[in-house]
């Protein structure tokens, strides 16, 4: 993925206790970011998978420490820690750029550990620039991921998941790919899956091939500007998703 306004890197080699802030939290704009992080990354039916694995939210002196469930040491291609440790992080850039961030300047996401597995920093101007230049970059002045290969990419993902005698056994679920350019680009994946009634488990079917598809855009230059994911049924209606 292409930086937007944030600088986001892999941690996993630092340990960084995520308890190391001080100072007060700031209430009101923690409660203010909660509810609009929830609204946006949490709202059926385009509730990300990784909202899950969050556990905790501290915002103090302008660093919002994100606590997850990850574990660290897991990086294969269905399930990679940094991956949706960075995937957090850009959701919170995602949220700066609609003004829902108010008072976040840096942002760490930590494993089940408390070791870092991401951080992102907010590029604002320095303390020296002109009025003019006093309020945060705009979101069209980021630069735009790349166009998909979306050919490419069903190729990619074809060899690596659905090659006869090595086939995932949720691949035969899968009836088309195609990219959605809208505010995020967006893979919509169309499956003969049916809407799920009730809570879906990780193992299922739908929550597989997203997690399978997000990492392999994540960790392929095929997926090169995949932003997320989105699930759909036989009947086009939307089923999980995951960015």
């Amino acid at each position: 993925m292409s930086p937007k306004a944030i600088a986001v890197a892999g941690l996993s080699a630092i340990a960084i206790a995520a308890s190391g802030c001080s100072g007060d939290s700031d209430a009101e704009a923690e409660a203010k970011f909660r509810s609009a992080f929830k609204k946006r990354f949490a709202t059926a039916p385009s509730a990300l998978l990784w909202y899950d694995r969050i556990t905790g939210m501290d915002l103090v002196d302008g660093r919002l420490e994100i606590a997850t469930d990850l574990e660290p040491a897991t990086d294969d291609v269905l399930y990679n820690a940094r991956a949706y440790a960075e995937a957090i992080c850009q959701g919170v850039t995602n949220l700066s750029f609609e003004g829902n961030a108010e008072g976040i300047e840096t942002t760490s996401v930590t494993g089940i550990d408390g070791v870092p597995l991401a951080q992102c920093a907010q590029v604002w101007p320095d303390a020296d620039s002109d009025a003019e230049a006093e309020s945060p970059p705009a979101a069209t002045t980021t630069e735009k991921p790349p166009a998909v290969d979306i050919a490419k990419f069903r190729a990619a993902f074809k060899e690596r998941f659905g090659t006869p005698g090595n086939e995932a056994p949720w691949y035969h679920h899968i009836s088309g790919m195609k990219m959605d350019y809208g505010d995020y680009q967006i893979l919509e994946i169309a499956t003969d899956l049916a809407p799920p009634e009730g809570n879906v488990p990780d193992n299922a079917p739908g929550p597989r091939i997203c997690r399978a598809a997000m990492g392999f855009a994540l960790n392929s230059e095929a997926g090169d500007g995949i932003e997320g994911v989105q699930m759909l049924g036989p009947d086009g209606a939307e089923l999980n998703g995951c960015a």
